[in-house]
């Protein structure tokens, strides 16, 4: 296969390597589209995952929860509270996941996992004199979803409006 021999690439998206035929021991360039749409959906099924394992984490095992969270106590008054907060992250995790098994997600759905990390990279800074390592582990792995998706995201969109032109 050569390079003129494939339509509709744009000159951004190849990666060329000549690698020898099988059969002939002759020089093929091989040519292959870098799919932007999955490696979005890549990245919001592991955002999707990881939220869904830690929202799901605190109501299958409390006490360990806690004990990573750096002795977390959660008053009676409260529970509904840490409740409630752990079931959006479910939920959130829950769609996110959904979101990856579409061909092309929904920049709606990249907007809610884009807008989920915002917020707890904001409330972990706004509380950073009172968390504990477990809370930034939790920070650093959000931060680096965010970023991967907002890298990711933007790269498909302005691949998109390339071809469309």
């Amino acid at each position: 296969m050569d390079v003129q021999d494939t339509p509709n690439l744009s000159p951004t998206s190849k990666l060329r390597r000549a690698t020898p035929d099988a059969t002939t021991q002759q020089q093929v360039t091989v040519t292959r589209e870098l799919d932007r749409w999955r490696l979005l959906r890549f990245i919001l099924g592991v955002q999707g995952l990881f939220y869904l394992l830690s929202g799901a984490w605190p109501f299958v095992h409390l006490r360990s929860f806690s004990w990573v969270l750096g002795g977390l106590s959660i008053a009676p008054g409260n529970v509904f509270q840490f409740d409630l907060a752990a079931g959006l992250i479910i939920t959130i995790g829950v769609v996110l996941l959904l979101a990856a098994l579409r061909a092309r997600p929904d920049w709606l759905l990249v907007l809610l996992a884009v807008g989920a990390n915002g917020c707890f990279i904001a409330l972990e800074v706004r509380n950073r004199a009172t968390i504990t390592a477990g809370y930034w582990a939790d920070f650093a792995v959000v931060a680096l979803l965010t970023l991967a998706l907002l890298v990711v995201s933007l790269a498909t969109l302005l691949h998109e409006r390339r071809r469309r032109r």
